[in-house]
């Protein structure tokens, strides 16, 4: 069992709900009821891929002028294509446990010298491509190396270290992780839980979170897909929690035994947060905020909201077209997004030019 949701099932879950229609400081949390007041400006997608080129888009990234997709195949982990739509390949970084191969597709991070940092959640080794050309065409296997004590689907490097997300844990759902692949401390206690040594895997799978990394590698945002909860931590040093929004927990039954436990919704539960895209003054987060009921009452119901790397509210987007993922450019003035799976006849990727 992993602590968090694979990118895979991450998208049947998105499907099967939205298709049916550190130094925790307690004082800075803040109930986000701008949710329902804050004005939201309208975006207007325009499609900028669709077809058979790609195959089930899950995640996006956004790369200068190059998009890269996980798009899991039987051979290949991801496909990229321009910004613009065209130059599309299909097949990048191939599927296996061979040299230079993935078992699963992982969540990528820019490096400081514009290369890429994959981690691979099964093998727990981090590779380094030195360049977005070496990452699509590799001439050679990428430099790797195994973080010991990664045990969870997502790593992040910071200027101390790594970031990760906790397997199983004392109810902190983040690890602080040494250059040495040494586990340091855990950090990012959701408000209302109880920490302690032995904390049960069904609170990890309750409270799956997202993470997403600022460019530089300085902060860390986190947000919860059942749970509204949404964290910004400085990593510069040791983790410091620098401001939180809180509202509820997850209304979800979890349950199990050893290493096989299941997640389950409900007619209640909440799906909040499903998507982050950095950029290097902030992270545009996408917000659901609805049960699988209000969707199908009241129509599809999707914010894109806006923070700087410090926590700080900068504004909310609204949009039509049903995605599930979502990339920002490097300068933060276009989104792009993938359509969910099975919402169009044919997978989708929109841009969002903001003014």
């Amino acid at each position: 069992m992993r602590g968090h949701l694979p990118l895979s099932l991450v998208m049947t879950v998105m499907t099967s709900i939205l298709i049916a229609g550190c130094n925790d400081k307690k004082d800075n949390i803040v109930l986000p009821d701008y949710l329902s007041s804050a004005e939201c400006e309208r975006l207007d997608g325009t499609e900028i891929l669709v077809g058979e080129e790609l195959g089930m888009p899950g995640q996006l990234w956004c790369f200068g002028d190059t998009l890269v997709i996980s798009d899991v195949t039987p051979e290949f982990l991801y496909a990229v294509c321009s910004v613009s739509g065209d130059s599309v390949i299909s097949g990048c970084v191939r599927r296996g446990e061979g040299p230079g191969e993935l078992i699963r597709a992982g969540y990528l991070q820019k490096s400081d010298r514009n290369g890429i940092l994959l981690f691979d959640d099964m093998s727990r080794r981090l590779y380094r491509y030195d360049s977005l050309e070496r990452f699509i065409h590799p001439v050679d296997t990428a430099r790797s190396e195994i973080i010991e004590d990664a045990t969870g689907g997502y790593l992040y490097e910071t200027p101390q270290g790594y970031v990760g997300d906790v397997h199983y844990g004392d109810g902190h759902i983040m690890d602080f992780i040494g250059k040495n692949g040494k586990k340091i401390s855990s950090f990012g206690q959701v408000p209302g839980t109880e920490t302690g040594s032995d904390v049960q895997p069904d609170f990890y799978m309750a409270y799956q979170a997202q993470f997403c990394s600022s460019p530089d590698g300085h902060a860390i945002c986190a947000a919860g897909m059942f749970h509204d909860w949404l964290a910004f931590f400085d990593v510069s040093s040791t983790p410091v929690k620098t401001r939180e929004y809180f509202s509820s927990g997850p209304q979800v039954e979890a349950s199990g035994s050893g290493e096989n436990y299941h997640l389950r919704t409900l007619p209640s539960t909440v799906s909040h947060y499903w998507s982050m895209a950095p950029w290097r003054k902030g992270v545009y987060v996408l917000y659901i905020g609805a049960t699988e009921t209000e969707i199908e009452s009241k129509g599809y119901y999707c914010k894109i909201l806006s923070y700087d790397w410090d926590g700080n509210f900068k504004g909310a987007y609204s949009v039509g077209e049903k995605i599930g993922s979502i990339a920002s450019s490097d300068n933060g003035k276009t989104i792009y997004a993938v359509s969910f799976p099975e919402a169009y006849p044919e997978s989708k990727i929109f841009r969002y030019d903001l003014r």
